[in-house]
């Protein structure tokens, strides 16, 4: 389940990448989801993180070679329908293991087919961001990539075989 979007390439022959931004509906921050460089014709982009019920605005930005880039125009804006919500996840936890000096992550299977399961996570400053793509059932995770003195957060969603999603868990928060 994602917000679907398509445009048109810009055709100026120095143009090297096309950039999509989001934002939320009402504010004036614009997140980077995706680069597409000109080499690889894409020109489509599916928004797996967006939680359904929630409008956001999308642009997408050409950059040129000399790093100038087109304007920016009237966002579109788009939601996922609540309908595409299926069960939750349930016992989603992340605890410290420091035997090991990592962060174990785990939780429940549930009894439905699964296409992929996203582990996101945010790590000190960082907005939090897909880290982690499944595409088989899971049920735990260990992150090793962790710094001392870090404070982490980490959310899962499960988008089932039916194309229905998980809601986000609840965040799990460890300072490490």
């Amino acid at each position: 389940t994602c917000i679907y979007l398509k445009w048109i390439r810009s055709t100026s022959k120095d143009v090297i990448n096309h950039i999509v931004f989001r934002s939320l509906d009402g504010e004036d921050e614009w997140v980077a989801l995706a680069i597409f460089d000109n080499e690889y014709n894409l020109n489509y982009y599916c928004d797996t993180s967006a939680v359904p019920g929630t409008l956001y605005k999308y642009i997408v930005i050409a950059v040129d070679d000399s790093d100038n880039k087109s304007e920016k125009i009237k966002p579109v804006k788009l939601q996922m329908s609540k309908k595409h919500i299926s069960k939750e996840i349930k016992n989603f936890k992340a605890e410290i293991n420091n035997e090991s000096k990592n962060i174990e992550i785990s939780w429940d299977l549930p009894d439905k087919p699964i296409k992929s399961v996203f582990l996101y996570r945010k790590a000190g400053d960082e907005k939090l961001k897909t880290y982690k793509t499944f595409f088989k059932p899971v049920n735990k995770f260990i992150d090793s990539d962790i710094r001392i003195n870090t404070k982490y957060e980490y959310q899962l969603r499960i988008i089932y075989k039916d194309g229905k999603s998980s809601p986000f868990t609840k965040k799990q928060i460890i300072k490490y």
